[in-house]
């Protein structure tokens, strides 16, 4: 038990710590309208590292509700200075009330890949995703199955991590709150944060989206299907994502000791030229 709050204190620790001295990067900014929906929703692009004829690139969906400049995605960008990629920059796609609609709808991923292909025929494209975004971008994958996707410390279900956050030793479920307040404040119109925690969130959620907290919440699910040319990147002591009995893997899986909440990147430095290997190899670009 001892060395489990240790471990799990260390986690914290690394999580706030990483990235925050990473200064942030140029960016070309695009946005793409979706018409399927007939609502007039849109997707903010950034584009770091344009090429307009780079052999490939990484599509990257930020974590929980934070946005292109979320400090995990300034390092993964520092650290690939000629690679060039397509941050979905807004947390989720943006309404014309400036409400968010599904974050995780494959119908936009779609239109958005699309763009990329049209726009850049050439290129070939890796999903990316962190915590939520990485578990947008392996439910994306699971039914679209496309040529590679990462995974970095996602949540099967968002409803039980918020449910484990509430009694584990601290209420991680009232610094979520604060988090999407903090990430979205200047782009909708949201009230500040009570420590009521779980039940506050839930209600947070569905005071700036356009369907209930729990339709909202279940999509998030991931099917029980493991996903082609995915890898998956766990750290073991993740304080928001509890790691025993973890059951999450993709057709490759590398468990690190140590690195927090999508930590690993920083705590490990070798970690980012390795995946670009692998995102390589599966594009068909080297062989190994």
């Amino acid at each position: 038990m001892f060395y489990s709050i240790i471990n799990y204190i260390i986690g914290v620790i690394q999580t706030f710590n990483s990235y925050y001295f990473t200064k942030n990067y140029d960016y070309h900014e695009e946005k793409i309208y979706h018409t399927q929906d007939n609502l007039g929703n849109c997707s903010v692009l950034w584009y770091a590292n344009y090429n307009s004829n780079s052999k490939y690139m990484y599509l990257i969906q930020p974590g929980g509700m934070s946005n292109g400049y979320a400090p995990c995605i300034k390092y993964f960008v520092s650290k690939l200075p000629n690679v060039m990629m397509c941050i979905i920059h807004k947390p989720g796609v943006l309404t014309k009330t400036n409400k968010l609609t599904h974050v995780n709808d494959t119908m936009y991923i779609n239109d958005i890949y699309s763009h990329l292909l049209n726009k850049f025929k050439n290129t070939k494209i890796c999903l990316l995703g962190f915590s939520a975004g990485g578990n947008c971008m392996i439910r994306y994958q699971q039914l679209l199955n496309f040529n590679a996707c990462v995974s970095i410390d996602y949540p099967v279900s968002l409803i039980d991590t918020f449910k484990t956050m509430r009694k584990r030793f601290f209420r991680f479920d009232i610094l979520s709150s604060w988090i999407i307040y903090n990430s979205l404040k200047n782009n909708v119109n949201i009230k500040k944060p009570n420590l009521q925690g779980y039940d506050y969130l839930c209600n947070y959620l569905s005071s700036f989206t356009n369907s209930s907290v729990n339709e909202y919440i279940e999509k998030y699910k991931i099917l029980n299907i493991k996903p082609k040319n995915t890898l998956v990147i766990i750290s073991k002591n993740d304080p928001v994502i509890y790691y025993k009995n973890d059951n999450r893997c993709g057709s490759t899986t590398w468990k690190f000791n140590y690195g927090g909440h999508c930590g690993s990147l920083y705590w490990y430095p070798y970690l980012i030229k390795n995946i670009d290997t692998w995102v390589k190899y599966k594009l068909k670009l080297i062989k190994i």
